[in-house]
Formats: C-alpha cells, sequence, structure tokens
C-alpha cells in the first residue's frame, strides 16, 4: 500500500523526546488532522491545549494520552499496540526525578543469594 511504509514507528525512539517527535509525524501521516479534530475524534478524551503542550515537551506524555491519540489519528488495533509498547518500553527505561531530569537504567544490582544452612 503506498505511503504504508512511511508510518512512523513508535518502537524507533530512544528516549521521551524521539517518541513525541514520532508523535507528530504520526499525525503528519494521518493526514495532519488540527488539535481541535483529534480531541473530537478521541470524544473529548483529551483537551486541545493538552495536547498541544505534550506535542511541544520532550517529556514522555501520559499513556492515556497516547491510546487517545493513536485512535484519533484512525490507528488500528496494530497501531495501538505498537505505541503501547514503545511507551511503556521507554517508561521503563527513563524515570523522571524531580528535577525532571531523565535517568537511563544501564545496568541493574546483582540479586542477592541467600544462603541456606543445614543444620
Amino acid at each position: 500500500m503506498e505511503g504504508y511504509a512511511l508510518k512512523p514507528d513508535p518502537l524507533a525512539a530512544q528516549n521521551p523526546a524521539e517518541f513525541v517527535e514520532l508523535m507528530k509525524q504520526y499525525r503528519i501521516w494521518a493526514g495532519e488532522p488540527s488539535y481541535r479534530e483529534l480531541v473530537r475524534r478521541a470524544r473529548n478524551a483529551f483537551g486541545a491545549s493538552t495536547l498541544c503542550e505534550a506535542l511541544k515537551s520532550t517529556r514522555l506524555p501520559p499513556l492515556k494520552l497516547v491510546e487517545a491519540f493513536v485512535w484519533a489519528c484512525s490507528g488500528c488495533e496494530n497501531d495501538l499496540r505498537t505505541w503501547v509498547t514503545a511507551w511503556r518500553r521507554l517508561r521503563m527505561r527513563h524515570q523522571q526525578l524531580p528535577s525532571e531530569t531523565l535517568v537511563e537504567v544501564t545496568a541493574l544490582p546483582e540479586p542477592r543469594r541467600e544462603e541456606h544452612r543445614t543444620g
């Protein structure tokens, strides 16, 4: 199908800023509906100003907003699964500290092994 290969892949995002950029590209791929049209399609699941702020940010938007956004962009079940999976992967990889600094977890500490003694 022509144009299908141009569909942005959220799994390519390595950080929240890239994820948001892919959301912008997904909106364009969907025909660039206005924010108000997206709100209407999402049955008012979010406000136009909320979406606008989310797409200007470099922070990961709330999952509920992402889900409603994908549906509003005429996404299918597979699109929704892909976007949710990408969101979860990034959310688990990046944690926002009080200073809003993103931290990538590169290694987890080794689990403690309890010694079992026989007596």
